[in-house]
């Protein structure tokens, strides 16, 4: 499963009703699988100090079709600057890196995600 896309799971379209995936949910599959994951150099969040922070590692993917997409997937565990991190190396959820969901997201997708986040919508509700 790669961007949360099965393209043979039904979907709900309705009271009792279920088709296939929608039309830009396969075409986004076909993206999401023909992107070259493992030659990207995939980054994680830093606190002020410089530290790798949080579960989730991000990169910036160019794919034939001349869009940049950004993905995220689950970070691996002790992974640092220097160490690989693909091949071999454990995931936080325990799998290996390349197995598991990866999301990825279009550049209008993402915008919205940060001006989102930008205008506090993913911020903890007060107590």
């Amino acid at each position: 499963m790669i961007d949360g896309v099965d393209p043979g799971a039904s979907s709900a379209s309705g009271p009792g009703g279920t088709v296939g995936p929608s039309r830009d949910q396969l075409a986004k599959h076909e993206v999401s699988a023909a992107l070259d994951l493992d030659s990207v150099r995939w980054e994680r969040l830093r606190d002020e100090s410089g530290a790798e922070r949080g579960p989730v590692e991000y990169a910036f993917v160019p794919h034939s079709d001349g869009v940049t997409y950004v993905v995220l997937r689950s970070a691996l565990r002790g992974a640092s600057d220097g160490d690989d991190r693909r091949a071999g190396t454990e995931g936080v959820d325990g799998g290996r890196a390349g197995e598991g969901t990866v999301l990825v997201f279009t550049p209008s997708e993402w915008d919205a995600f940060l001006a989102g986040a930008r205008d506090g919508e993913f911020d903890r509700p007060q107590d």
